[in-house]
């Protein structure tokens, strides 16, 4: 599947420390492209160091016997919170932070924006529907339920429940 993402839009999802130390060819397949790095706070020394070279010098090294490769890929790394507690508590490199720094984008929960929610649940649903090849509305009740829902999980576990109702539902039209 990220092979498949990586040939569709050139981008690649995953778990930072998988990508960077147990699956540096992705650095490689994103070439051209987007290497999304989730959970970047939970990067190890080894995978951090990686990610250094791969931003400042452009070079992926999969393996200690081979040659450093190199490649033009655009990354975006996010976690749930913020890295200066975790520079300043010796649990990430300084010089990876100073890197990471200057492209901060702090994006608030979901829940605290309502005309957000209200897009990201119909885009949602219209993939859903198309992906599944399922016909399902909602009613302006069950839209009312799902805005006022808080969604602690955020867009993943707003997308994720969309799916399993999607999946579901006896009924082409939720209700409230």
């Amino acid at each position: 599947a990220q092979k498949q993402m990586v040939e569709i839009a050139r981008t690649v999802y995953a778990d930072a420390q998988i990508i960077i130390m147990d699956e540096p060819t992705a650095a490689l397949e994103a070439n051209e492209g987007t290497l999304y790095l989730n959970a970047i706070d939970a990067l190890k020394p080894e995978g951090q160091e990686c990610l250094v070279r791969l931003l400042e010098e452009s070079v992926v090294q999969t393996r200690i016997d081979e040659l450093p490769r190199s490649t033009n890929v655009r990354v975006i790394a996010s976690l749930d919170g913020s890295l200066l507690p975790c520079a300043i508590a010796g649990q990430f490199r300084w010089d990876l932070y100073y890197v990471l720094a200057p492209m901060l984008l702090e994006l608030p929960p979901l829940r605290t924006r309502p005309e957000d929610l209200e897009q990201a649940i119909d885009m949602c649903l219209d993939d859903c529907v198309t992906r599944l090849d399922r016909y399902v509305v909602l009613t302006k009740e069950s839209r009312r339920v799902l805005m006022e829902y808080p969604w602690p999980g955020n867009y993943i576990q707003m997308k994720a429940f969309l799916e399993r109702m999607v999946l579901t539902t006896s009924t082409r039209t939720v209700h409230g």
